[in-house]
């Protein structure tokens, strides 16, 4: 018996048949939301104008389905943007035919599909009416796209992957969380909608900083290597273990211990957790989730993924604002947070104290003093500092090759130790001088510490 194929011959349709499939298109739940500019919208509009002003056809693009079987939906895995963006130039096409005294005032004007339609309303009146019936015709006979319609959920994902490679690649956090709704099977799809609300919720550059700044390093670093260039590749560090495959002893070994914590968390909090001090009780609550998700052990995929983004999230942002007590009463203070010459400096303390705190707990007070020093030291030594110099410093190469100066591996010490004074024992260099004396303030605090 011949294989099934997982995919049809690609074929060439013009706007009207793909979108002769009526509802039977459908977006899923993981796409992102609607994102294009009308700087885009318009740029759209007015090649299709130039096409029909020649009358020649305009390629759009491929779009690719995913055919649901049980159905008959058509599930948009690629080429989503596209689409809406035609479905609304139509929708206002054939809305100005009946009524020419339409408004483009918004009721959300922050809303992107409403600043959309209205560049589009705008644009299209400055068309006549036969003008206007013509591009109609010739956006929907005329504007063609290249359809690729899959059978196989695997395939139609592998296929997307590679178009956004070759492309305009989606931004991390997009691709992860496409990847781990799809791991999300027994959940529903309100479910899915709830974490995909949430997740839409926070700050974009937040996600990708996540990710590519803070998780990365952290992996890379504590296992000793250059985490000074994030590539697509590296994405399969934080696809996770899938319960749904064949599982590896090591793999058995991690899902069960990260589901384990997961349900003895609720009775650990109760016995834990048995003050009334709020505070407190927040201490014990972020500690019981440092020790569900360790971020040098793999992750779970699915929806424990979304959880671990979450709180990682919120210990960035608590972790972001935690200086030593002398920092935050100093001179120094507002050079830390705004000037462009400590900026790599403060990501890499932010770094490292997520990590140092995910690692041993937030109740030792030495250990940000600690990893403040170390994280700062080399500002008061160089003139400039780049990102390889900070990727050298921190896999213990020491700036500029100066095997002298902090040049021991903080990230990959902190993953080979199971206790803190492991790491604190160590005697932290400092320079007798800063290079320059902007850096008198920071100086001054870090020999307080």
């Amino acid at each position: 018996m011949a294989n099934t194929p997982l995919s049809s011959t690609p074929t060439v349709e013009t706007v009207r048949e793909v979108f002769s499939r009526g509802n039977k298109i459908v977006i899923p739940s993981y796409q992102r939301p609607y994102s294009w500019e009308p700087v885009d919208a318009i740029r759209l509009f007015d090649d299709i104008k130039d096409a029909y002003i020649e009358g020649i056809e305009y390629p759009l693009g491929s779009v690719v389905f995913l055919e649901n079987a049980q159905n008959g939906k058509f599930e948009v895995v690629d080429g989503q943007q596209r689409l809406l963006t035609l479905k609304m130039l139509l929708r206002v096409l054939e809305d100005s035919a009946h009524n020419d005294s339409f408004s483009d005032r918004a009721s959300y004007k922050e809303s992107p599909i409403q600043r959309v339609l209205n560049v589009f309303r705008h644009a299209v009146r400055s068309l006549t009416s036969k003008e206007r019936e013509g591009f109609t015709t010739h956006v929907k006979e005329k504007c063609v796209l290249v359809i690729v319609t899959t059978y196989d959920a695997d395939e139609a994902f592998r296929f997307f992957d590679s178009q956004n490679y070759r492309g305009k690649p989606l931004q991390v956090h997009d691709f992860l969380k496409s990847y781990h709704l799809r791991e999300i099977i027994e959940s529903s799809e309100n479910q899915k909608t709830a974490i995909v609300e949430s997740w839409e919720s926070r700050n974009p550059e937040d996600l990708e900083d996540l990710f590519t700044l803070y998780l990365y390093r952290i992996i890379k670093w504590s296992q000793g290597s250059d985490a000074s260039t994030f590539t697509s590749k590296d994405i399969n560090l934080f696809k996770g273990i899938s319960a749904h495959s064949v599982l590896s002893p090591s793999q058995m070994y991690h899902l069960s211990a990260q589901s384990f914590a997961q349900a003895v968390q609720p009775w650990t909090k109760n016995r834990l957790i048995r003050s009334d001090d709020k505070s407190q009780q927040r201490e014990s609550e972020r500690a019981l989730k440092h020790g569900r998700f360790q971020i040098d052990q793999p992750l779970i995929a699915g929806e424990s993924f979304f959880h671990y983004v979450e709180f990682m999230l919120d210990e960035i942002e608590i972790i972001s604002k935690d200086f030593p007590e002398h920092v935050e009463t100093s001179d120094a203070y507002k050079q830390i947070q705004y000037d462009s010459r400590y900026r790599h400096l403060k990501d890499l303390y932010i770094t490292a104290l997520l990590y140092g705190i995910n690692k041993f707990g937030a109740s030792d007070k030495g250990l940000k003093a600690f990893i403040f020093k170390w994280a700062f030291t080399p500002r008061l030594e160089h003139f400039q500092i780049g990102l390889q110099s900070i990727n050298n410093y921190a896999v213990g190469e020491g700036l500029r090759k100066d095997a002298a100066k902090n040049a021991f591996p903080l990230f990959y010490l902190m993953r080979n130790s199971l206790y803190i004074r492991d790491i604190k024992h160590r005697v932290l260099y400092m320079p007798e001088e800063p290079k320059v004396s902007k850096d008198i303030p920071l100086f001054t605090i870090m020999k307080e510490i």
